[in-house]
């Protein structure tokens, strides 16, 4: 994964984020449906990173940094689902490994 191929992802993040038709949980569905060969943990720091690009954006109180707090909450719950594909042993090498664990387990960020 190169540094520009990064950069796109996290454009494309913060777009989605500022997009008032696109839920958080779509933000992430499409980072997973577009880079389905990207590690599970390639999904966190590009939320982390859009998160902390918008923080830096706004001021504090702004109510754009609300969506930097939906991202980051967003991080967390696919490193909670990388935990758990973990500890029962389900593939997990990549996004598109995700997708499976959603569809099989736990449907949260396929539903809106």
């Amino acid at each position: 994964m190169t540094q520009e191929n990064f950069d796109q992802m996290i454009e494309h993040t913060i777009e989605c984020l500022f997009d008032t038709k696109t839920s958080n949980r779509a933000v992430v569905r499409d980072l997973v449906r577009l880079w389905p060969q990207i590690q599970i943990l390639d999904v966190t720091f590009v939320l982390v990173a859009a998160a902390n690009s918008v923080d830096s954006w706004f001021a504090k109180g702004s109510p754009s940094r609300e969506q930097s707090t939906a991202a980051y909450k967003m991080a967390a719950l696919v490193s909670l689902d990388y935990y758990v594909m973990q500890s029962l042993k389900m593939p997990c090498g990549s996004a598109a490994d995700l997708q499976a664990y959603w569809t099989k387990c736990d449907g949260y960020f396929l539903n809106d």
